[in-house]
Order: C-alpha cells, then structure tokens, then sequence
C-alpha cells in the first residue's frame, strides 16, 4: 500500500512527540503547536466517522496507528506545555482517545493501548486522573466485544454496544457471543496497566483478570464449535504478554497456569499460546527474565497432562505442536504482526535449567518428529558432554519404542549425531550413538547410511 504524505506525517509526529514525552522537548522544535493540532484532529476525527472495527486492514503505517500510539503521551505532565500553546487541554486529550477507542479499527485501538504505556509510568496528575482516563479508554475499547443473537434481515449476528460494567456483562456470556478480537487492546493496555504501580492497579489488575477468564473460555467453546478467531495465535500473544507481565511485577506463576489449564483442551489453542509467551519473553529484558523463570514451574505442571483423558498431547492435528512448544524456542516467533520486538530479538531460553525436567516430558513427545527437533534445539544449548550423556538416550527414546522405529529422521536429527560422534567417542558412549544410528539406517534413514555398520 502506498504511503500518504498524512501517513508519513503522522510517523514524524509520532516520533517528535515520543521524545518530548520523555524529557527531549526540543524535539518538537518550535512545531509544539502544529504537532498538538496534527495529533488531535486525527484522532477527533473519529467522532463523526463510521464504526472502524471490521476494516479488516493491517497498516502500522498508517496515520491513525501513529496518533493513536502518539495521543497518550498528551496526557502526561511533560506534554502540558504543547497543550497550552495550542490552547488545549486534558479534557480535549480525553475526549479523542475515547472517540479512538470506540471507533477506530481494532488495529488502532490496539495501539492506542500500546500508547498508554507511557501513562502508567507517569505521576498522577488531573482531575480526573490521567490512570483514569486512559483505563476508561480501554474498557471502551471493549465494549463491543458482544455479540448478540442472529439477525434475520442481516444474516448475520451483530455487535452489540455494552453498557455498563463491560467486565460484569462479558462474564454472563456464552463464549460463543463474545468477539474475541476486540478485547486485544483492552488485555495489551491493561497488562502495562497492571504490572504499573500507579492509582488504578489495582482496578486494572481486577478488569485484566476478568477479560482473560472471558477470553479463554471464549476460545475453548469456538474451538469446540469447529471455528476459532485466532488461527495465527495473534490475540493468544497479546494474552501472554500481559500475563508475563503480571509475573514479572509479583513472581506469582498461578494465573499463567490458570489460563494454560484451560486453553489444554484444545492442543492448538495450547500450542499458540507456549508460542506466545516463549516470543513474548524475546521483546524486552524484564520479559527475557520472566520467561525464564517461568518455564522450569510451567513444564513441570504441564507434563501432568500426560494424566488427562484425552491428553492434550494425543490430539490428532495438534499434540504433537503443544508436546513441542513445552520447550521454548522464541526466535521462530518473533515476527507476526502483534510482537513488540525493538532491535533484536532475546533468546532467553537458559536450557540448564529444564535438563532435570526433560525426562518427565519425553512421554509426551515420543514418535513427533517435531519434537526430536525441539529436543535437539536444547541439546545445542547444552554442553557437548551433556548433549552425549544424556541427550543421545533421550533422542533414542523419542526415535524408538519397544524396539520399533517411529521416527526415522527429522530436519536436524543426521547433523546433530554428526556433531557429536567425536565427543561420545571421548566420553566411551560411541557404541550408544552407533546403535541409534544403525537402527534409524534400517528403518530408511538414506542419509545416515555411510555412518552405519
């Protein structure tokens, strides 16, 4: 799509006003005025506009993406100035981040909630305060995430404007008469909001565990309908970042439990999210760090699904993707539509510390090619020594059961009993390796076939 010279604008904005925001206000030049303007008649603008929500558009280039990241910023003291020079106020800032977040489309409302990252870490200030303001801008984000019964002109079942506790209301619903997309921007905005120290943590924390609890039920009833709103597990992200979030502010790993307990019976759903968190943890230190402590607790509570009937791991289309994503690789998932990444992506994963987890897992993995790989890419994590040790039976264990060869070979299996020949004959387990390779050969593994006795 070509870029407008509005959109171009808009980006130029965007940026000015982020550094002003943050104590550089000659950023903004002698443009203080013009910037304000430029700011709130696109996002006024929407007052008078048609309902956005179904735009169906993914633009991050896009003039209204920039304001609406852009806007929060003037609710802060630090833009106070620019707002008197251009004779405007709070009030005014208010007023079009509300018309934003109940017009525009998801996707700018999403970055509306984005904006107000900068809210959260700012001191208190007006009357109402900013924490107010921008919280009520992402509840009406919300508020139309109902959907109401079918219509018989239209065809079709319609949205529906909540009024009154959006939370309280979500609640009563069935999970297949809520609207799945639209609570992305309140869950993103409210997980900052929450993991935050500022006057209204505590509601934001109270309204964030509501819309989760709605989002994953929501998520199991469609999916048990036959239909889901999030192939891509784009909003199964947004989620995970806020839980991250939370667990990075208290350490308390529960509600990340809780969500994954529920998203377990479908092992789609499961995988999505793993994926999620895992490319979470990737965007910043503080959530590098999360995800690390994280997972050792998260893999030792999820192999107790082996018990469930039916396990999540014998789903036919997808166990094989939730056995998998038990063990973190966020690089591969980085680069959807929703992640935040700034520079490069973290590889946070510590492998060390989920060595003394592997074997309880290995039962859920046996026979998925896809898991041999996952295996191995925390085997290259580990020292060689270990990788010999311990890795060459759990790698045997996933390939061959009850003396029958499952898995003959994946995309990293030939290399990796490669690498490690000269090692496990330093460690006297070559006879070990050798027999792995001499059983994956005569089940038709073509490539290790020089290597074979």
């Amino acid at each position: 799509m070509p870029i407008r010279p509005v959109d171009a604008v808009a980006h130029v904005v965007r940026a000015a006003v982020a550094r002003a925001a943050a104590g550089d206000m000659d950023a903004l030049g002698d443009q203080e005025s013009f910037a304000t303007e430029f700011v709130l008649w696109i996002a006024l603008s929407f007052q008078d506009a048609e309902d956005q929500r179904h735009e169906g558009q993914y633009f991050d280039l896009g003039a209204d993406r920039a304001v609406a990241q852009a806007l929060p910023a003037f609710l802060t003291s630090a833009m106070t100035a620019p707002l008197q020079v251009a004779g405007r106020s709070t009030d005014d800032v208010a007023e079009a981040g509300l018309a934003m977040a109940g017009k525009a489309s998801l996707e700018t409302r999403l970055y509306l909630a984005r904006g107000c990252d900068v809210v959260w870490t700012a001191p208190c200030h007006g009357d109402p305060c900013i924490h107010r303001t921008a919280l009520n801008w992402l509840v009406k984000t919300a508020r139309v995430a109902e959907v109401g019964p079918w219509d018989q002109r239209g065809q079709r079942r319609l949205n529906v404007q909540i009024v009154g506790d959006v939370a309280e209301r979500l609640q009563e619903l069935a999970g297949d008469s809520i609207d799945i997309a639209v609570l992305d921007a309140a869950i993103r905005g409210l997980g900052a909001a929450a993991s935050s120290d500022h006057c209204c943590t505590h509601d934001a924390a109270t309204v964030l565990i509501s819309l989760l609890d709605v989002e994953r039920r929501a998520m199991v009833t469609q999916k048990k309908k036959g239909w889901t709103a999030d192939h891509q597990g784009a909003h199964r992200l947004v989620a995970a970042r806020a839980l991250l979030e939370g667990f990075a502010k208290n350490g308390d790993v529960s509600s990340v439990l809780e969500h994954l307990d529920v998203l377990r019976a479908d092992g789609g759903l499961m995988s999505n999210f793993l994926r999620g968190l895992a490319a979470a943890g990737a965007e910043n230190e503080r959530l590098a760090e999360a995800a690390r402590e994280i997972w050792p607790p998260l893999l030792r509570h999820a192999t107790g699904y082996l018990r469930d009937d039916p396990s999540p791991y014998r789903d036919r289309h997808w166990g094989d993707w939730a056995a998998d994503a038990l063990l973190p690789n966020p690089l591969p998932w980085t680069q959807g539509l929703y992640n935040e990444v700034v520079g490069a992506p973290i590889d946070w994963v510590r492998a060390e510390d989920l060595v003394e987890l592997i074997d309880d897992w290995l039962p859920a993995a046996c026979g998925e090619v896809k898991c041999v790989d996952g295996l191995i890419n925390i085997l290259h994590r580990l020292p060689a020594e270990v990788q010999v040790t311990r890795g060459l039976r759990w790698v045997s264990d996933l390939c061959i059961q009850d003396g029958r060869v499952t898995v003959k070979q994946s995309w990293l299996s030939n290399n990796w009993l490669k690498e490690i020949r000269s090692t496990a004959e330093e460690l006297d387990h070559l006879n070990e390796r050798q027999m792995l390779v001499d059983a994956l050969v005569v089940a038709g593994n073509e490539g290790l076939a020089p290597y074979s006795r």
